[in-house]
């Protein structure tokens, strides 16, 4: 076949996606968690920098920002990986 024209090209974005609504809500927040796992990791670096001589229970603010910042990290990597898998086998099976 040929290829299309411009007329029909352009009718083409004029047309609305046929996405779910799951799908259209992870779009919205899958950048979001990107943007929260950067800013998480900037805030353990900065909180670990500017509290490094306050200890609470004998560990300095700077390992209690590690303790909780790794597992949070790991866990909206994990959401992100979970999210992107649904996302990507039902591209496979519309193909």
């Amino acid at each position: 076949m040929g290829r299309a024209s411009l007329a029909e090209r352009i009718s083409a974005l004029d047309a609305p996606e046929e996405i779910e609504d799951v799908e259209a809500i992870w779009r919205s927040v899958r950048p979001i968690l990107i943007l929260a796992r950067i800013i998480l990791i900037l805030l353990i670096i900065l909180i670990g920098e500017m509290f490094d001589d306050v200890y609470i229970k004998g560990l300095t603010i700077g390992i209690w920002a590690m303790i909780a910042g790794i597992p949070l990290f790991v866990l909206m990597s994990l959401g992100l990986l979970f999210g992107d898998r649904f996302n990507s086998e039902e591209d496979e099976n519309t193909a």
